[in-house]
């Protein structure tokens, strides 16, 4: 898997076009806390705000820690125009 945004744009759509739509980002903190850094509530309330993604509420799931012997994983939902509310803050 590789992270990028070439051909992005005529990908989503494409799936739009078939009622498939954008729902969020994921992404791991290795070795560290599984809550949005200041960069991804950031990133996650411009990715709200844009109307272009079609997402009035994004999630971001993270999972953090060393997996497999110690993980935890949060999910936030960040509506559009509001802060980020956590949904999940789980050690696992």
């Amino acid at each position: 898997f590789r992270r990028g945004a070439q051909g992005l744009r005529e990908l989503l759509i494409q799936r739009w076009s078939v009622g498939q739509h954008y729902l969020g980002e994921w992404h791991y903190h290795p070795g560290g806390s599984c809550m949005p850094s200041g960069p991804d509530q950031a990133s996650m309330r411009e990715i709200a705000a844009n109307r272009r993604y079609e997402c009035r509420e994004p999630l971001l799931i993270i999972l953090g820690g060393d997996p497999p012997t110690a993980y935890d994983i949060s999910i936030t939902v960040f509506p559009r125009g509001e802060s980020g509310v956590t949904l999940v803050d789980s050690k696992c």
